[in-house]
This record gives C-alpha cells, sequence and structure tokens, in this order.
C-alpha cells in the first residue's frame, strides 16, 4: 500500500497534536511556577500556531507548506482574487482568535506553587 505524502504528512499532524493534547492535561496538573509556567502555554501555543499554519497552507497547495507558499511570501499576493479565498480567510481568522483564547485560557487553569 502506497501512501500520498500529504496522507502522512495528515497522520504526523493528528500524532503531533494528540501529543501536545497529552502534554496540556499533564501540565495542567503539575503546578508550575509562573515563570515555567508561562513558558510552556508558549511552547504548546506556538506549536498549534504552526499546526494550524501548517493546515491553512495545505487548503491552498494539498501539500502543505511549499515552494508556493514560501514565494508568495517573498512576492506578495498582487492579483489574488481574495473573494475565492474568504472561507479560508474566515476560518484562518477565527482560528487564531480560538488559538489565542486556548492560551489565555491555559494559562488560567494551570495552578502556581509559588509568584517566582
Amino acid at each position: 500500500m502506497v501512501q500520498k505524502a500529504g496522507e502522512m504528512m495528515d497522520i504526523w499532524l493528528i500524532v503531533s497534536l494528540l501529543a501536545l493534547s497529552g502534554a496540556v492535561v499533564l501540565l495542567v496538573r503539575s503546578g508550575l511556577r509562573v515563570t515555567f509556567r508561562s513558558l510552556a502555554v508558549l511552547s504548546a501555543t506556538c506549536a498549534l500556531f504552526l499546526s494550524l499554519g501548517w493546515m491553512a497552507a495545505d487548503q491552498f497547495t494539498g501539500n502543505g507548506i511549499d515552494g508556493s507558499i514560501l514565494f508568495h511570501l517573498e512576492m506578495g499576493m498582487k492579483g489574488a482574487a481574495f473573494a475565492e479565498f474568504q472561507a479560508q480567510i474566515i476560518f484562518g481568522i477565527l482560528a487564531l482568535v480560538a488559538l489565542l483564547a486556548f492560551g489565555i485560557g491555559l494559562y488560567r487553569a494551570i495552578p502556581a506553587k509559588s509568584p517566582i
């Protein structure tokens, strides 16, 4: 059975998100100091941001982040018909808002051992 590269990335993305979910559960139960809590929440939020970025790129290319994404980041989006991508843009904005809410909620969910 031969799998396409995109299918393999989807599997690893799911495995990555499951591992991150397990880490978040352990993090909430740990009761870290405030400085470690901030770093842990920042790490989890960055991991989700990268996963969302890959999924958004995959919506456009079907291959995740490839040369065409890098080209448009470098050269700009002149001539792009943004109306065609309205659903993806709205999804991206909502995903960023949800990501921000996740980070704030996770920070508040971790009980702090000490203020240092």
